[in-house]
């Protein structure tokens, strides 16, 4: 096991490339620590509510809250949850710079698309921005990209270990891993229809043997068997309840995007979380019509050009969205033109991935938060869309060689 995972681990070379690459995540951290120390400490409920977490887990043997996976909670402590989480997440976020280049280079074995793709990665404003606010999404994007990439390296105990390191950050996935783990084994590695049975069996069982401690802490917590959180209940009520015309999820005080004054009376916390549940399906199947118009609209949202928060609007704000994730966005739909039928499927695992996201957000809230996952391999198939664009031209050739980046 020590080995395979050494395999996935950075290796000496006297290929330029390489000192290339150790330039680019250079750069890659410079800027995030430029801006972690030019931008103004940006609040975030969320982040103040890992904090707490993390210190009752430790200090109490009980997380307080209800609504969030322990792992960015374990390490906001671990880290104090102030400047030194700043800097755990801009280095975090700066190995997903190389996380990103050796998917690319894993998958399609193109090391100048590779190249590409760690530069954008490097200076990518929403990789930037999500570094330095004390958020679960960079430790979440870091999880599941070396997941991916274990994956696609045919490490199948490494891959579904990390996978579900994932879900202990965010819950998001859990009913897709397995999913993803049987495409991996059937369509990637090849392997015959009963094997990949028997590969996603290994993955429960790893599930089982990796989930065991957070039921057992929810089982000393609730008397209950709560297989992740108790905030489900309330996504899919923010989504889908009579105020909500936006797709978002947002309430200040229980008013928003949603009311949640009703539920308040209700002290049992899994009976006020099932009673969000109960609330949001009776609304879908009272107005089923109203239900898919809002999801074509949390569709929008989601993947929208720029943010959709006023705090957000500033016209600087939507130039770099737009010319970052936009450009990204129409580069990796290119991937699929003229692209050969082994390579589409190779893609695969990120279409399943983009797929699946998309269609979660679209029952529960809309945001562009949420499509962040979804960033680093529309990262990747964009690369391979630049690199052929890159040498249609005699001046792209010529820049990449100059690199000593060849076409493969």
């Amino acid at each position: 096991m020590e080995r395979n995972m050494s395999q996935s681990l950075p290796h000496k070379s006297d290929n330029p490339v390489d000192v290339l690459l150790l330039s680019i995540l250079g750069l890659a951290l410079v800027v995030r620590l430029i801006a972690l120390w030019a931008l103004p400490d940006i609040y975030m409920p969320d982040s103040a509510d890992y904090l707490v977490d993390g210190t009752g887990l430790f200090q109490a043997g009980q997380i307080p809250g209800h609504k969030y996976m322990p792992l960015y909670s374990i390490l906001a402590y671990i880290t104090g949850g102030e400047t030194s989480l700043k800097i755990a997440d801009v280095t975090l976020s700066t190995l997903t710079v190389w996380m990103i280049y050796k998917i690319v280079n894993t998958v399609f074995q193109v090391r100048s698309a590779a190249i590409i793709a760690a530069l954008i990665a490097a200076g990518y404003p929403h990789f930037v921005f999500y570094s330095i606010i004390k958020l679960s999404e960079t430790l979440y994007l870091f999880l599941t990209c070396w997941a991916f990439l274990l994956l696609y390296e045919r490490k199948l105990f490494w891959g579904a270990a990390l996978l579900i390191l994932s879900i202990m950050t965010r819950p998001t996935v859990y009913i897709l891993a397995p999913i993803l783990i049987f495409g991996f084994s059937k369509f990637i590695w090849r392997e015959p229809t009963g094997r990949s049975f028997r590969n996603v069996a290994i993955y429960l069982t790893i599930y089982l043997a990796i989930m065991s401690p957070w039921w057992l802490h929810n089982y000393e917590k609730y008397d209950a068997f709560v297989h992740l959180t108790l905030g489900d209940g309330l996504v899919l009520y923010s989504g889908n309840n009579p105020i909500n015309v936006t797709g978002g999820g947002v309430a200040i005080d229980g008013v928003g995007d949603m009311n949640t004054a009703a539920f308040k009376d209700i002290s049992d916390l899994i009976a006020r979380n099932q009673a969000y549940k109960d609330a949001a399906i009776d609304y879908i199947v009272e107005d089923p019509a109203h239900f898919v118009y809002m999801a074509g609209v949390k569709f929008v949202r989601f993947w929208r050009l720029w943010p959709f928060a006023p705090e957000y609007q500033q016209s600087h704000i939507i130039v770099a969205s737009i010319l970052s994730y936009g450009t990204v966005l129409f580069l990796s739909l290119g991937f699929f033109f003229r692209r050969p039928s082994n390579q589409i499927i190779r893609a695969m695992p990120f279409m399943l991935f983009a797929a699946y996201l998309t269609a979660v957000h679209m029952v529960t809230i809309g945001s562009i938060r949420y499509r962040l996952p979804v960033e680093p391999f529309l990262i990747v198939l964009a690369s391979i869309t630049l690199k052929d664009v890159a040498y249609r031209f005699s001046y792209g050739r010529q820049l990449l060689a100059h690199l000593g980046i060849g076409e493969n």
